[in-house]
């Protein structure tokens, strides 16, 4: 099973990747879902994809499938690199991979309409994440 650095590292290999709605091509490009299945496939996880949802989700599908195939992590577990945070909108419509923490301070890469970027998780950001997840089996970096 791959480590977190590795979750992350191919993470950061899509960096520059154009949005595009339903994509899943490194380069060409991905949506925030495309970027998850896509690290997960170059990783050799299989998470389901699911491609079924409007470009304004409304949150049900990405619930379904992040309740159905990650674990769930507790609010007063710390965040690691390599977790997957589920953001609100108005619903549970976006994620991101969380790429590093120094104490209180996160940043994450996720696909936005700019493009795939990495940036730090200000308190903006933080406001909206409605669940924390890891991908099952992940072993800790350097292990």
């Amino acid at each position: 099973m791959p480590t977190r650095s590795q979750i992350v590292e191919t993470a950061r290999s899509y960096l520059g990747t154009p949005f595009q709605h339903q994509g899943r091509l490194k380069g060409i490009g991905v949506d925030c879902v495309g970027l998850l299945v896509c690290v997960g496939r170059d990783l050799g996880i299989e998470l389901q994809d699911r491609t079924d949802y409007r470009r304004r989700p409304d949150g049900t599908l990405l619930q379904e499938m992040v309740d159905a195939q990650l674990e769930p992590i507790s609010e007063d577990e710390p965040v690691q690199p390599g977790d997957i945070l589920l953001i609100r909108y108005r619903a549970p419509q976006h994620a991101a991979i969380v790429s590093k923490v120094e104490g209180d301070v996160w940043t994450c890469i996720h696909a936005i309409e700019n493009g795939v970027c990495e940036h730090r998780f200000d308190s903006r950001w933080e406001r909206r994440v409605c669940g924390r997840y890891r991908i099952p089996g992940v072993t800790d970096v350097g292990r």
